[in-house]
């Protein structure tokens, strides 16, 4: 299924937003409910560490190139021309998750779960996985 590769790199055009993140993950904090993406600037997380953060519910642009999101829950997210090449999404959830223009090349898909997650009408079924 050709879904989720687009043919030329995303390139981010604003500058990062400042919710610190990294910072706030640091800080023991791991559900982050509040981004959004309002004035479609994105969040910068390229390599970030964030391992079983929840984003539920989050609508945001992101470049997570190279991040650590191990059992991370992006469950019911509308996740707009984000990039997660070459990141570690090993058992992350997708659940109904909205996605667009995200590119997952190079990146670690084991036992990732995009049930009921839509891309551009197509609903993902189980088992299914975008292009990585």
């Amino acid at each position: 299924m050709q879904c989720c590769s687009p043919a030329k790199p995303l390139v981010m055009t604003c500058y990062p937003k400042p919710h610190n993140i990294r910072e706030r993950y640091a800080a023991g904090e791991r559900h982050f409910a509040d981004l959004d993406d309002d004035d479609d600037c994105y969040y910068d997380l390229t390599g970030a560490d964030l391992r079983g953060a929840v984003f539920c519910g989050s609508r945001f642009i992101g470049d997570f190139t190279n991040a650590n999101l191990e059992g991370a829950d992006f469950s019911g997210c509308p996740i707009k021309t984000s990039i997660f090449t070459g990141a570690k999404l090993a058992n992350a959830t997708f659940y109904q998750a909205s996605i667009c223009g995200t590119n997952f090349l190079g990146a670690d898909l084991r036992g990732a779960n995009f049930l009921e997650a839509d891309y551009y009408g197509y609903r993902f079924k189980s088992g299914d996985l975008p292009d990585h």
